[in-house]
This record gives structure tokens, C-alpha cells and sequence, in this order.
């Protein structure tokens, strides 16, 4: 099973949660951007959310290979990233960062500064919906300034 859930991470794309950081990167870390996908979550909303996805450079990130195993998640990755994206989106399956943000719902919209759990540095958002909305609820709505205006430049980006 290891050497299967690192052979598809390295075919979808090397997840950065995976990647070690120097304490010069760690106090560096530019501001990442995750959606957390299923498997068993219609191919139209995918696909809408891996096409969200192309303008903001946000991965979209499965949880494991689901029921099908690994070939199954790998056609099935490829066939919505031709349909919507030219093959451009990038997918990962990385476990453990579902588990590092606690994430029990899918999709989940993540916005986090390098690879933090401090509060003051990450911020996940639960709902059906497109990135911008969940973009407009952090610029709106968050309680730490610095979520609030990343938020705001990655709208700003966004909606260009």
C-alpha cells in the first residue's frame, strides 16, 4: 500500500505537504491553497472546482485511492483533468494532511502559510461551493487579519 500511495503522488503530483522545510523555508513559507476532494463526489463538481483551481494554482487534494483502488483513481483524475483543464489541474492524494487539518468533509477549502497549524495561519472552510466563495468568506468573515488579506489578494488574482 506505501509504495502505491507514492507512485500515484508522484504520477497526480508531488503533494508540498509531503515536502520536509528548512526552518529558513518554514519562516519564509509563501501562503498555499487546498481543496479537499472525493472520489465520490460528482465528476461536474470536480471538474468545476478543478478548473477553479487552474487560476489560482490550489491542488486539489484526495484523501486516499477510495473504494476502486489505485488505477481506478488514476483514470478517473485524468479523465476530469482532460475534460475540464487540458490536463493543467493538479491532483494529489495525500492522507496525511487530511488528518494534520482535521478534515471530515469534502470539499474543504484550505488557506495556510507554508505548511502552519497555528490558527493565526491557516483556515479551512467546509461547504458546496466555488473557491471564490470560499475565498469571499475569509476576506469577509476572518477573524485574523492576515487570512483576510491574503484572501483579498487571491480574490483579486482570481477574478482576473
Amino acid at each position: 500500500m506505501k509504495k502505491t500511495l507514492l507512485g500515484l503522488i508522484v504520477l497526480v503530483g508531488l503533494s508540498p505537504a509531503l515536502r520536509a522545510q528548512s526552518l529558513y523555508e518554514s519562516i519564509t513559507a509563501k501562503w498555499q491553497t487546498y481543496i479537499f476532494v472525493s472520489t465520490e463526489m460528482p465528476a461536474s463538481e470536480l471538474e468545476a472546482l478543478a478548473q477553479d483551481s487552474l487560476s489560482t494554482k490550489t491542488t486539489l487534494v484526495f484523501n486516499g485511492f477510495g473504494s476502486k483502488g489505485q488505477a481506478a483513481i488514476q483514470k478517473y483524475v485524468f479523465q476530469i483533468n482532460q475534460s475540464c483543464c487540458q490536463g493543467r489541474a493538479s491532483f494529489a492524494v495525500d492522507p496525511l494532511i487530511f488528518a494534520k487539518y482535521k478534515v471530515n468533509g469534502v470539499p474543504t477549502f484550505l488557506l495556510v502559510k507554508g505548511s502552519s497549524t497555528l490558527n493565526s495561519e491557516h483556515s479551512l472552510i467546509t461547504g458546496d461551493m466555488q473557491f471564490a466563495n470560499a475565498l469571499k468568506y475569509w476576506a469577509q468573515d476572518s477573524r485574523v487579519e492576515k487570512i483576510r488579506f491574503e484572501a483579498t489578494r487571491l480574490y483579486s488574482v482570481y477574478a482576473k
